[in-house]
């Protein structure tokens, strides 16, 4: 028995081996990787290429299953950024002739569910797995508007020809109201990941949003709340921070979380 925080609880450290276990099932229907807020597929940096999903295509691929990568504006507003990874949803499907599974990290999970929703890609879609994604906001959204100079350096961006309505539709007030208008598909299963650290064992960066969350949310990854993150069924958890979840890290291997989701999918018929 147990409530479900203290089932959360011992949940939470269970996957921190160092230790790769290969992925022993794959799923028949292709993958499609969806990158979140300022993110991308591969970045170039002079001459080193940086991927945002570091290890992950190549770990999945190694094992059989079939892998794409989506490329979205970084800061655009979730309904243009879900027209384009809806187009590219439209060009696997017509590919292979099999309903996608999405596995989105963050921002990406809510382009995914816009694009589900409200421009017909459930059709072409057959589950929709989230890892870190704010379902409901992130307080450190709220608390970012609310500093002196928030709006100024909005219009500066603005002006410079970036993109920023992503910023605002992370508050907990625009995703109360998204979640009245984009209502889950019935012809799509939809499963969620959460992530947690100690405070100690989160990166620096994320220390100030990590304890704005905490007060506000509960135990976090650095930028979204456990509790914002469960979204259908709400299947894993574990301790990494918001960056360790794609591999930027070498204190946590992400790849394990991978090798479940994979199995996890292929064991759902997907």
């Amino acid at each position: 028995g147990g409530s479900e925080k203290s089932r959360n609880k011992m949940n939470l450290f269970r996957h921190t081996a160092s230790v790769v276990h290969p992925v022993l099932a794959v799923p028949r229907s292709p993958i499609l990787l969806a990158h979140g807020l300022m993110g991308f597929d591969t970045m170039s940096l002079g001459l080193i290429a940086l991927d945002y999903w570091r290890g992950v295509k190549k770990h999945l691929e190694g094992a059989g299953a079939t892998v794409y990568i989506s490329r979205v504006p970084p800061t655009s507003g979730i309904d243009t950024r879900a027209k384009i990874l809806h187009n590219t949803v439209q060009e696997i499907y017509q590919k292979h002739q099999q309903r996608v599974n999405i596995v989105a990290h963050s921002m990406g999970g809510l382009d995914s569910r816009y694009a589900i929703s409200m421009l017909d890609a459930h059709k072409e879609i057959g589950s929709l797995t989230t890892i870190g994604t704010p379902h409901r906001g992130t307080a450190f959204a709220d608390w970012s508007w609310t500093i002196p100079g928030s709006r100024v350096l909005e219009a500066i961006l603005r002006t410079s020809g970036i993109r920023t309505e992503a910023f605002f539709q992370l508050t907990t007030t625009h995703l109360a109201e998204f979640n009245k208008t984009v209502v889950d598909h019935d012809n799509v299963r939809y499963y969620s990941i959460g992530c947690a650290k100690a405070r100690n064992e989160i990166r620096l960066s994320f220390r100030i949003p990590y304890d704005i969350i905490l007060r506000e949310e509960g135990q976090n990854d650095g930028l979204v709340s456990v509790l914002s993150s469960q979204w259908g069924y709400f299947f894993n958890m574990y301790e990494a921070d918001h960056l360790d979840q794609i591999g930027w890290t070498r204190r946590w291997d992400c790849l394990q979380m991978y090798s479940d989701i994979s199995g996890f999918l292929a064991q759902q018929g997907h």
